[in-house]
């Protein structure tokens, strides 16, 4: 069975905010990260949205969950799919008025 578009977003949005927790522990660990993930693109280009010139609100959405993400138990995929699910319905919101 293929998974709905939903449902590869929001594993998207679920594995870069556990990416986003990882790497911050290592920073807090003295570890810099010279890589740097654009799952965000890929969750824009996956919502219709060119991912090269995604809407600022949008970004400042997508980054602020990210950021809560980080207040999140490490071990617990559960509580990130919640807080994926609702910068999801963010997103989208913000994605209905952006289109043209």
């Amino acid at each position: 069975m293929i998974p709905s578009k939903k449902t590869i977003i929001l594993n998207l949005i679920v594995e870069d905010f556990n990416l986003q927790q990882l790497l911050q522990g290592m920073e807090n660990m003295g570890f810099t990260s010279m890589n740097e993930y654009n799952f965000h693109k890929i969750v824009a280009s996956l919502m219709d949205l060119d991912p090269d010139n995604i809407p600022e609100n949008w970004l400042d959405t997508y980054f602020s969950f990210s950021e809560k993400a980080c207040s999140a138990k490490f071990h617990d995929k559960q509580d990130l799919l919640i807080l994926a699910n609702r910068c999801l319905k963010e997103l989208l919101i913000i994605n209905i008025f952006s289109l043209k």
